[in-house]
């Protein structure tokens, strides 16, 4: 019974050695053209008469740039687009072509600098990028990505929140047979010893 509880605490730290983290694949980075691919120059072409692409966009917006996506192998990308005249503290929206259909970009993937966007998308498709022009003139933003708090003692905190995935490690079936080995290998040990006890 020792040599076969030695043989699977063996056989499960050399499959334990081989195996490399099972992790989820890195966001692509990406880049954005404003040279709109011909695959993509019809769906541009109809982004103005487009009755449901207009209800996305808030009143007060207007079209900043139409942009073809590089094409990327994994679950999401990471682009980067240059939109002159943008600051941080501008509201945007962001329109992506997907299956037939413009679709808004959650705001959480959309982070606004000065002269930039950074958007996170999981598909193929030209994104619109919208601005509202209101708040561009004011120098105000509705939909800040940062949120400020003012504790009791009168002073004022700041928060940023960011939409960065980190890859999760050990989440894959192999690792859970890994785990039921060890216990039944220290299960038979344990009984192992006391009958040799008794």
């Amino acid at each position: 019974m020792k040599k076969l509880v030695a043989f699977f605490l063996a056989a499960v730290l050399v499959m334990g050695l081989t195996v490399t983290a099972f992790a989820a694949s890195s966001p692509s980075t990406i880049s954005a053209s404003a040279t709109i691919a011909e695959a993509d120059q019809a769906a541009i072409d109809g982004l103005a008469d487009d009755t449901t692409a207009s209800s996305l966009v808030a009143s007060g917006y207007s079209l900043k740039g139409t942009y073809s996506l590089e094409s990327f192998d994994t679950d999401t990308a990471i682009v980067t687009i240059s939109v002159p005249g943008l600051t941080s503290s501008d509201s945007v929206t962001v329109l992506q072509y997907v299956d037939g259909a413009w679709v808004k970009i959650d705001d959480s993937l959309v982070t606004v600098g000065d002269g930039y966007i950074t958007v996170t998308v999981s598909s193929d498709g030209p994104l619109a990028v919208y601005a509202d022009e209101s708040s561009a003139a004011a120098g105000t933003s509705s939909t800040d990505s940062s949120a400020s708090s003012t504790s009791t003692d009168g002073s004022t905190s700041s928060t940023s929140s960011s939409s960065t995935t980190s890859p999760t490690t050990g989440e894959a079936p192999v690792m859970a047979g890994f785990a039921a080995i060890i216990a039944i290998a220290a299960v038979g040990m344990l009984a192992s010893r006391k009958r040799h006890f008794a």
